[in-house]
């Protein structure tokens, strides 16, 4: 738990774990785990919610870990829904590992588009608007891989991913779209920074997020990562 009130709690996914299910896994979910996790608490009571289930208004991939943002009541997850709509209210920031000396920063904006049947995304004038801001953090002693930071100003699937692989920055491990590396089986893609502006005084069940910064640490396998690549 990175975050709590009465009205939303922040919690950080590790790697592998589905925000909520899908045909292939309904039980172990980040979904049910909060759930379960303020049932306990006495403050979440399936049998006299007939509407209303404690929910996630961000969704991280399986393989991408970090802050997940949950409403813990109807009205607060009606309040964060809107928010987050309202894209200057919240700024998303990840953390990845990409091939490449990165830096200076950059912007990249385009169009993207999905192909359902191969579940890839690609470049294309028929696609959604993207836009992502990304950062220099740290170049390895090698200067062959870089540790950005990438603010998501949208967030559209696989948008991070995509992006920088389109600027020669394949993000390591990412058997779709980036570059493999001994021992990676997977992106290391951490959403590890929520930044709140000043929250109106109608989003009456979010005043607790004002102004605040909520961080999560890196993950042991990006550390791990970084320390074998920076040697």
């Amino acid at each position: 738990i990175a975050y709590e009130d009465d009205n939303v709690i922040i919690v950080e996914k590790p790697w592998g774990l589905l925000t909520h299910g899908d045909s292939h896994e309904k039980k172990n979910t980040l979904m049910n785990q909060v759930c379960g996790y303020l049932q306990d608490r006495g403050e979440y009571d399936p049998a006299h919610e007939k509407t209303f289930t404690p929910s996630p208004v961000n969704r991280l991939d399986r393989n991408t870990t970090g802050l997940v943002i949950f409403g813990k009541t109807a009205e607060s997850l009606r309040q964060l829904t809107k928010l987050i709509r309202e894209r200057e209210r919240i700024s998303k920031y990840y953390i990845t590992i990409v091939a490449g000396r990165f830096s200076k920063p950059l912007t990249i904006e385009d169009s993207l588009a999905k192909t359902e049947e191969t579940n890839r995304v690609q470049i294309s004038e028929k696609g959604q608007n993207a836009k992502s801001i990304v950062r220099p953090l740290e170049v390895s002693k090698n200067g062959r891989y870089s540790i950005v930071e990438v603010e998501l100003v949208t967030g559209r699937t696989h948008q991070i991913r995509v992006h920088l692989a389109g600027k020669g920055y394949p993000l390591i491990g990412d058997s779709k779209y980036g570059v493999k590396y001994p021992g990676i089986t997977t992106q290391l893609l951490h959403a590890y920074r929520l930044v709140f502006g000043e929250i109106p005084q109608e989003y009456y069940a979010l005043q607790g997020l004002s102004g605040l910064e909520i961080k999560a640490g890196k993950s042991e396998n990006f550390e791990r990562t970084w320390e074998k690549i920076n040697r």
